[in-house]
C-alpha cells in the first residue's frame, strides 16, 4: 500500500526502483517501530518512545560518519 508513495517520494519510477526495493524501506520503518514499541511495553512505559524509535532507526541507517 505504501510502497508506490515511497517510490514516487524519492523520485523512483517502475523502471528504476522495484517493489522490493521500496518494501524494503517500508518494512523497516515499520519494524523499527514495532522494536521501539515491544521496548517501550517492556519498560511498562518508562521510556520516551520516539528516541528508542531514533535508536531503532539508528540501528538499521547508521548516521555517516559513524557518529
Amino acid at each position: 500500500m505504501l510502497v508506490p508513495d515511497v517510490r514516487t517520494r524519492l523520485g523512483r519510477d517502475e523502471d528504476t526502483a522495484p517493489d522490493a526495493w521500496a518494501a524494503a524501506l517500508v518494512n523497516a520503518a515499520f519494524g523499527c517501530a514495532d522494536a521501539a514499541i515491544q521496548e517501550w511495553i517492556r519498560r511498562e512505559g518508562n521510556a520516551d518512545i520516539q528516541s528508542l524509535y531514533r535508536d531503532a532507526l539508528t540501528t538499521v541507517h547508521p548516521p555517516r560518519g559513524g557518529k
